[in-house]
């Protein structure tokens, strides 16, 4: 029996699909940006300077150390992650703050450059400049900023729940006055595990969830069916129901993204295998079941070819989207498809 959840999804799933051009011809569908050209990856949007997908500015009195994300902030760094770090200036092109070193090592405004000496075993960081701002990612550490002006780039992060800490590069900060602002901004993939290769089971966990009655749903973990890496996700049915892959991504208001993913399914050329052509991708705000944008109907692919889907789609409003990837079964005939290699690209 199917229970009213999924019959209040599955009408809703209809209605979307089949009513499309209704709901255009009589011009009541929201208004949303132009999707961008070549919507970018996190690495690219920090070199570019785009809007960060978090920013804040740390306090750092005297130049002590400090450990971004602070456990109070609720923000952690994920994997893929890229971290900027820059000092703050005032209107005037000086450092809004800026360290008091104690006299007589030095007496003065000490920018995050630091010194041109190079410090020595004692110090915080050997190596680097004496007094300058230095960041440590996961305990490795790092010129912050390489020059005043430019700030300092950590490329994407590779361990889950790294941590970010900043201080002065001082082997004594007991007799240091002031502080200095420092900017930190994080860009991000809005989805996570677009390839399936942190899933450890057979069954579909987060940040991964499913939609539909049937049970054969999950991933397929190092048997060969791979787009890249060694897992994949699939859905089979047999039943006339809608079934699908799901993630609640996080989204920044009125900014255009794209989402693309990598499809295989059952074509028709093996006795009593379906062959799939209702597959459907795209999004929908988060908490409804009317889907946004959507990518045409997809199906069936080349024989044992994954292909490429996709669609350009605008948050709106929104700070939370969910991305689907599913399909409808045929009554009676077994069908099946794979999901591999998604991912949401920003502007």
């Amino acid at each position: 029996m199917l229970t009213k959840e999924y019959r209040m999804l599955r009408r809703a799933l209809a209605l979307a699909f089949a009513g499309t051009m209704v709901v255009v011809t009589m011009g009541i569908s929201s208004a949303r940006a132009a999707p961008a050209a070549s919507p970018t990856t996190p690495d690219e949007r920090c070199r570019l300077a785009n809007d960060p997908d978090y920013s804040t500015n740390f306090h750092m009195d005297g130049g002590r150390g400090k450990t971004f994300p602070e456990d109070s902030s609720g923000v952690v760094l994920r994997l893929g992650d890229v971290v900027r770090v820059d000092p703050v200036f005032d209107s005037s092109g000086d450092h809004l703050v800026y360290i008091n070193l104690g006299f007589p090592v030095y007496y003065g405004g000490i920018n995050p450059e630091g010194l041109p000496e190079i410090a020595g075993n004692g110090y915080p960081a050997p190596g680097l400049n004496k007094y300058s701002l230095v960041a440590w990612l996961t305990g490795i550490p790092h010129a912050a900023p390489a020059s005043a002006r430019s700030g300092t780039y950590f490329p994407e992060i590779t361990q889950a729940n790294s941590t970010l800490k900043l201080a002065i590069n001082d082997d004594e900060t007991w007799d240091n006055s002031g502080a200095w602002d420092v900017g930190i901004k994080v860009y991000r993939n809005a989805l996570q595990d677009g390839g399936f290769e942190d899933q450890t089971s057979r069954t579909i966990s987060a940040p991964w969830h499913t939609e539909g009655p049937e049970p054969n749903k999950g991933i397929d973990i190092g048997l060969g069916f791979a787009n890249k890496g060694v897992n994949n996700a699939f859905i089979r049915t047999s039943s006339c129901t809608w079934n699908a892959v799901t993630q609640d991504i996080p989204v920044r208001p009125h900014t255009d993204y794209r989402l693309q993913a990598s499809i295989r399914t059952s074509n028709g050329e093996h006795e009593g295998l379906a062959k799939v052509d209702t597959v459907f991708m795209g999004v929908r705000p988060g908490g409804s079941l009317i889907p946004q944008d959507q990518a045409p109907q997809f199906g069936p692919s080349r024989t044992g070819i994954y292909e490429p889907v996709s669609v350009a789609f605008n948050s709106r409003e929104n700070n939370t989207m969910t991305v689907f990837v599913g399909f409808w079964g045929k009554c009676s005939y077994d069908g099946w498809i794979q999901i591999d290699t998604v991912f949401v690209l920003s502007s």
